[in-house]
C-alpha cells in the first residue's frame, strides 16, 4: 500500500514542476520578445506602410515642428473611409502618437512587438495542461520564422490580425466544450466571443473567413443541447451585427485586396509559393537550407494525421487524440474556408488575392498543424504503450523534430537579419531612408519638396519630415510656392516618360529650367537606378 506521506511530495513535486516550467516558458516568451524589438531598426518603411502612416496622421504630410499627430479619431476614419482598410490598428497608433508626441518608427513597431506578446500568451493559453517540451516547440517553431518578423516589423496590422486568429480559435474551442447550465456565465462567454469577432472585424476584413468557419464548426461540432447552445451562440452574432452595422452604415469598406495583379500568374504556382514562405520563411527555390525545412514539417505534418487517422497507427492517448482531432479540424477549416475565398476571388476579380503577403492569413492555422502533429508524435513516444523498437522511434522521430526547430530558428532569425528586405519589395541601396539622406543633401531652405503623389508625400515625411513644403504633382497650382526659387522632384523611375509633361507644367508657373541629379546608393558605390531628383529653377 502506498504511504499516504508520499502524497502531498508528489503534489509539492508537480507544484514545482509547474512553477519551473511557468518560468522557462515566460523566460523564452521574453527572449522572442527582445529578438523582436533587437531587428526592428533594421531597414526603414516601406509606400504601403507609409499609406497606412498617412491614414493614421488624418490624410496629411507629417511635419517637422509638430512630433506626434494632431488627427483625430475622427480624422482617421476619413482618412481611411474609400480604402479596403479597417480602422482599428490606425487608432490605436495614432493613439500612440497623440498620447506620446512622437511619430518615432520604434515606438510604433514596439506596437506591434506587444501584439506578437499577446499572440505568443494565445498560445500558452491553448497549450495548457501540455508537456514542456512540446510547448518549447511551439514558442519556436511559430515565432522565429522570416516571415513572421516580416510581418511583425512592418507597420501593418497583420500581427494583430494573428492575434484575434489564436485567441479567437481558443475561446472557440471553449465554447464547443462548454457545459450550458449557469445562465449569467454562459451569456459572458458567448458575449465575450461576439465582441471579440466585432474587434476582428474592425481589425482586418480577412478575419470574416476563419469567423465563418468557427461558426461551422460550433454549429455542426456540438452534441446535445443544440437548441439551447444555438440560442447562445445566436446572442454572439447579435452582438457582432449590432457593433458593426453602424460602422457599415456610413464607411464603404469591403473585402478588396486590389485590382494591379498580373494577368498572367499561375494560381497553384502563387499558392506554393505563399505557403512556401509560411512554412520556410522563404519563397520557393531561393534557399536550399528553406527548402529542407518546408517538406520537413511538411513530413512531419504527414506523420501527425497517420498516427491520429490510420486505425493501425491508432496508438496516441484517447483522450489526446481526440483533442488533437477536434482542433485539428477547428483551424484546418479556417485554413480552407479562407483559402477557398482566395481562388474564387483569383478567378473571379483579380490575382492579388494570392500576393505573397496575405498568407500571414493562414500563418497561425498551418503552424498549428504542424504543432499537433508535433504533440501527436511526442504523446506516442512517452505514453509507454508502444513496443521499446516503436517508442524508440517515435522518441528519435520527436527528438529529430526539435532539433531541426532550434536549426531552423536560428536560421531564420540569421537570415532575417542578413535580408530584412524579402516581403517589402525594396533592397538595401533602395529604400526610403537612403532617399530621405539624399534629398536632404539637395535641399535648401525655402525650396519646394515636390512628389508624384501623396503616397510618397506620406511615406518621406514619416521616413523623417522635412522644414519644407510638400507639393504632390496633382496638387501644383494650389502649394505655397509663390516665393520659392526651386522645385525638387523625387522622380521614381516608372514615371520618368512623363517628365517633359511635369517640365511643361512647371514652366508655366515660371521654372523654365531643370537638372537632374543621382542619389547615392546607401552603403555601397554607385547610384540608385530607380530614383532621381529633378531641380526645377526659375532662371
Amino acid at each position: 500500500m502506498k504511504d499516504p506521506a508520499d502524497q502531498p511530495r508528489s503534489g509539492r513535486a508537480g507544484s514545482h514542476r509547474s512553477i519551473t516550467a511557468t518560468i522557462i516558458l515566460t523566460a523564452v516568451c521574453l527572449g522572442i520578445a527582445a529578438i523582436y524589438a533587437a531587428m526592428a531598426n533594421l531597414k526603414g518603411i516601406g509606400t504601403d506602410e507609409g499609406f497606412r502612416l498617412g491614414i493614421i496622421n488624418g490624410g496629411k504630410e507629417f511635419v517637422a515642428s509638430e512630433p506626434g499627430s494632431k488627427a483625430t479619431w475622427q480624422d482617421v476614419l476619413a482618412a481611411g473611409n474609400t480604402y479596403a482598410y479597417q480602422p482599428l490598428y490606425f487608432l490605436i497608433q495614432n493613439s500612440i502618437m497623440r498620447v506620446g508626441h512622437t511619430h518615432d518608427e520604434q515606438v510604433l513597431k514596439f506596437v506591434n512587438v506587444i501584439f506578437l506578446w499577446l499572440s505568443l500568451q494565445g498560445l500558452l493559453a491553448l497549450s495548457r495542461g501540455w508537456q514542456l517540451v512540446p510547448r518549447l516547440f511551439l514558442l519556436g517553431i511559430f515565432s522565429l520564422n522570416a516571415y513572421l518578423f516580416m510581418h511583425v516589423l512592418q507597420l501593418r496590422e497583420y500581427i494583430v490580425g494573428i492575434a484575434f486568429y489564436v485567441w479567437s480559435t481558443w475561446l472557440v474551442l471553449r465554447l464547443d466544450h462548454r457545459i450550458l447550465g449557469r445562465s449569467w456565465a454562459d451569456v459572458g462567454w458567448f458575449a465575450s466571443y461576439g465582441a471579440l469577432l466585432a474587434i476582428g472585424f474592425y481589425t482586418q476584413l480577412w478575419v470574416i473567413f476563419p469567423a465563418i468557419a468557427q461558426g461551422l464548426f460550433l454549429a455542426v461540432h456540438r452534441v446535445g443541447d443544440r437548441v439551447r447552445y444555438y440560442a447562445h451562440l445566436a446572442l454572439s452574432y447579435v452582438i457582432v451585427l449590432s457593433l458593426t452595422w453602424p460602422y457599415l452604415q456610413t464607411h464603404s469598406q469591403k473585402v478588396n485586396v486590389g485590382r494591379w495583379g498580373s494577368a498572367d500568374t499561375p494560381l497553384w504556382s502563387r499558392l506554393a509559393d505563399g505557403f512556401h514562405l509560411v512554412l520556410s520563411g522563404h519563397q520557393f527555390g531561393r534557399v536550399p537550407a528553406a527548402e529542407f525545412f518546408f517538406w520537413f514539417w511538411l513530413a512531419l505534418a504527414a506523420v501527425g494525421a497517420a498516427l491520429l487517422t490510420i486505425r493501425r497507427f491508432w496508438i496516441v492517448p484517447e483522450a489526446s487524440s481526440q483533442e488533437v482531432k477536434r482542433q485539428a479540424l477547428l483551424v484546418a477549416l479556417s485554413l480552407c474556408v479562407a483559402v477557398a475565398f482566395q481562388i474564387v476571388y483569383f478567378y473571379k476579380v483579380d490575382t492579388l488575392s494570392v500576393w505573397p503577403r496575405y498568407f500571414a492569413l493562414h500563418y497561425f492555422f498551418v503552424m498549428w498543424l504542424v504543432v499537433l502533429a508535433f504533440k501527436a508524435l511526442y504523446d506516442c513516444a512517452t505514453a509507454g504503450r508502444l513496443p521499446t523498437y516503436g517508442r524508440l522511434a517515435c522518441q528519435i522521430g520527436t527528438g529529430a523534430a526539435f532539433a531541426v526547430m532550434i536549426v531552423s530558428a536560428i536560421f531564420q532569425v540569421r537570415s532575417y537579419h542578413h535580408d530584412p528586405y524579402l516581403d517589402s519589395g525594396l533592397s538595401q541601396d533602395d529604400n526610403w531612408r537612403v532617399l530621405n539622406a539624399g534629398l536632404f543633401r539637395v535641399l535648401k531652405p525655402g525650396d519646394v519638396l515636390l512628389t508624384q503623389d501623396f503616397l510618397h508625400a506620406w511615406t518621406l515625411t514619416f521616413t523623417h519630415p522635412f522644414p519644407n513644403p510638400v507639393v504632390s504633382v496633382p496638387k501644383i497650382g494650389s502649394g505655397p510656392y509663390e516665393s520659392a526659387e526651386r522645385f525638387v522632384y523625387l522622380e521614381y523611375g516608372p514615371y520618368h516618360p512623363s517628365r517633359a509633361d511635369l517640365a511643361a507644367k512647371l514652366a508655366g508657373f515660371g521654372f523654365i529650367t531643370f537638372h537632374e541629379v543621382k542619389l547615392a546608393a546607401g552603403n555601397s558605390a554607385g547610384t540608385l537606378p530607380n530614383w532621381s531628383v529633378l531641380i526645377f529653377q526659375r532662371h
